[in-house]
């Protein structure tokens, strides 16, 4: 069949039209191919692992982790991680003692006190960690748990009580059950431990360390009796 073309008429043209339609489409088709494209590339940075769920720990910065300082002390030295600083030091006729505290911001709630030759012979504790003399050294063994969980009548006794770990007596503050207070002790008798140096010869020592963190790091303590050394 033959078209017909009058003068002076312009006549219509259908493939404009299909190539206005199809530039949308081309359009939403480059879309949908870039989606496809990026999900493909992200995937293959990914690596799909099944299994059972673990935990994982967080590792904090432990005090006892640091790099310590040497406390020099006349009869004696140990050390402390590198933010601890004295803080009190008292020569009376009932007791003879040097004070430190940690100063990190979050830490600053431990204390450590040693008592040399003059000693409070009612000073109570909540846990008792025994030890021996070795030399011009300390030897540590294990750690009780609070004495208010196997010293008599417990929590309901309002007066500090004689108690004993591993043969070892010594006294538990079971009215301030909470206070988290370690003392070290031996069979030299109550509260002290007796040390021999080298130049000053025999003296008693006692070490409390006081720990009221939500996060009780018992490394401090030990670590200062591991490089404690008697002169």
């Amino acid at each position: 069949m033959s078209r017909k073309y009058r003068a002076g008429h312009t006549p219509k043209h259908r493939g404009r039209k299909i190539v206005i339609v199809m530039i949308p489409v081309m359009v939403i088709l480059a879309g949908l191919g870039g989606i496809v494209a990026w999900d493909v590339l992200k995937n293959q940075d990914t690596v799909a692992v099944s299994g059972p769920t673990n935990s994982v720990a967080q590792v904090l910065d432990s005090q006892s982790s640091r790099q310590p300082v040497t406390i020099d002390e006349q009869l004696y030295s140990l050390q402390l991680p590198a933010d601890w600083k004295e803080v009190e030091r008292r020569i009376t006729d009932q007791e003879q003692s040097v004070g430190w505290q940690a100063k990190q911001k979050g830490e600053d709630n431990r204390w450590l006190k040693i008592y040399i030759d003059k000693i409070p012979s009612d000073l109570a504790v909540n846990r008792l960690l025994p030890v021996d003399p070795s030399g011009d050294t300390i030897a540590y063994r294990q750690l009780s748990d609070n004495c208010a969980n196997f010293t008599n009548p417990g929590t309901n006794n309002k007066v500090p009580t004689a108690s004993k770990w591993q043969q070892i007596n010594f006294i538990c503050d079971l009215p301030n059950f909470v206070q988290n207070k370690v003392g070290i002790g031996s069979i030299a008798g109550l509260n002290k431990v007796e040390i021999t140096g080298t130049t000053k010869g025999k003296h008693a020592y006692f070490l409390v360390y006081t720990d009221h963190n939500v996060q009780p790091d018992y490394n401090i303590l030990y670590n200062a009796l591991k490089t404690f050394r008697a002169k």
